[in-house]
């Protein structure tokens, strides 16, 4: 697969990860992606999915979140091993939004995360959901992390809140990132205007990430693939705009096998 290509998407993009390190080169081959039952697949090959903005809407933040859970589903018969919604997702999806950030936020797992958590129990899937969390008086512009049993593994604080963000009352994140272990290895996250600044994907890479999630209000273009480049680790994103290029994955490894389809297009991609 060309080092520059991407998947163009609407909505959603399903794909594997195989995480191996040795190099493995072959012609680009496309063919229709089934599901692979969990028992079937390797060791260590991780199905990602991630959401656009488009069709997650409603009236007020529970209509948003339910509306997220809904298009969820639409990729739960593929099993994935995680998924990752867009950036505050919550409030991009109020039609009619004049809520503040702190009436916007919780303190998770609280009422808005919860039907998220509700969901990876009865999928046993990670889910990445991107929200405004509190604690003590502050808030942030957040990314939960909630492990297959439902429960919070933990979040990532967006480290650089643009102007506007910090003039709403978003405090900005620790500038050290966590690094967090799942069942199936390493995993970071950035968030948005954080791909500006690249001490948090170093960070990222010196603890031994080796998938990076990156939910955003814009697509981040040629950024992302650097990132990815720079760094030898995956980087998947999960975006709001430009629905028609935002799930893009970046494969930067040899010998790492990526697979990945758009809902409605589906396709595999292997070396």
């Amino acid at each position: 697969m060309n080092r520059r290509n991407f998947i163009n998407a609407s909505a959603a993009a399903l794909g594997s990860v195989s995480l191996v390190s040795q190099f493995a080169y072959a012609k680009p081959k496309y063919q229709k992606l089934g599901v692979v039952p969990k028992i079937n697949r390797l060791p260590r090959e991780i199905w990602v999915a991630a959401l656009t903005q488009q069709g997650i809407a409603g009236d007020s933040l529970e209509e948003v979140v339910q509306s997220a859970v809904r298009k969820m589903e639409t990729v739960s018969s593929y099993e994935p091993d995680i998924i990752c919604l867009p950036e505050y997702f919550h409030v991009q999806g109020l039609r009619d939004n004049h809520l503040s950030v702190e009436e916007a936020s919780e303190e998770p797992i609280g009422k808005i995360s919860q039907p998220l958590a509700d969901f990876a129990r009865r999928q046993q899937c990670y889910v990445i959901a991107p929200i405004f969390t509190q604690e003590k008086g502050s808030c942030y512009n957040a990314a939960v992390l909630i492990d297959r049993f439902g429960q919070m593994v933990g979040e990532y604080r967006k480290a650089r809140p643009t102007e506007s963000e910090i003039a709403n009352g978003v405090t900005p994140g620790d500038l050290d990132p966590p690094v967090f272990e799942t069942d199936f290895g390493k995993i970071g996250i950035q968030i948005c205007f954080d791909i500006e600044w690249i001490e948090g994907w170093q960070r990222l890479k010196q603890k031994g990430a080796e998938i990076v999630f990156w939910p955003s209000a814009f697509a981040g273009g040629r950024k992302v693939n650097t990132m990815a480049m720079w760094h030898k680790y995956y980087v998947v994103s999960s975006t709001q705009k430009e629905y028609y290029q935002n799930m893009q994955a970046y494969r930067r490894r040899g010998g790492l096998e990526w697979k990945l389809q758009p809902v409605g297009s589906v396709r595999s991609c292997q070396p």
